[in-house]
């Protein structure tokens, strides 16, 4: 499958004068859109998180303020950072340095309170998930509706719908009984 280029997050990341959060489970592309951001020149830094990665370190990675416009730092995986961490980053004047942060879930203290304040974005994985327009990008042999109903217009099972030997029934069923078995453990 080519790569799809998602010229209508990319046009609001270039936008936005707020910190964005990407919030969606693996497989929503948030790691190749950070990396398409990069890619056009658009971010002035890229970090790859670590659980032991620190404030300061995320700071000084983002270089000083040059004209106008804020650097944009972005932040893959910065759901492996310390609470405090993330929210010491959103809480940062986005006028001195704009984050760009992947993450699997938004359940850090201030988040939702800053949102509601408009001084952050967050996009869900609603918001990722691919339109009928960018799944037509794909392939015209495509049927949109179907495949956009049968993955929720998630990237990743848009691909395996695409595979001939993936059965997307199945993975489902493997999935909840993983799930099951590691609730059941813990």
């Amino acid at each position: 499958m080519k790569l799809i280029e998602r010229p209508r997050l990319l046009g609001e990341i270039a936008s936005s004068a707020l910190h964005v959060l990407l919030c969606a489970p693996a497989g929503y592309g948030k790691t190749v859109l950070l990396e398409q951001v990069q890619r056009l020149g658009m971010a002035s830094s890229y970090v790859t998180a670590q659980p032991q990665t620190t404030l300061l370190q995320l700071l000084s990675a983002a270089p000083a303020r040059e004209g106008s416009r804020a650097p944009l730092c972005l932040i893959d995986d910065a759901h492996l950072l310390a609470p405090e961490t993330v929210a010491a980053l959103v809480r940062h004047p986005a006028a001195e340095v704009r984050f760009v942060l992947a993450l699997k879930h938004f359940n850090y203290a201030r988040v939702l309170s800053l949102w509601q304040q408009r001084r952050l974005v967050i996009w869900n994985a609603t918001d990722l998930a691919f339109t009928a327009e960018e799944l037509t990008a794909l392939d015209s042999g495509i049927h949109v509706a179907d495949t956009a109903q049968r993955t929720l217009g998630w990237p990743a099972m848009v691909v395996m719908e695409r595979t001939p030997m993936a059965a997307l029934n199945a993975y489902f069923d493997e999935l909840i009984e993983d799930l099951s078995l590691s609730s059941a453990t813990n």
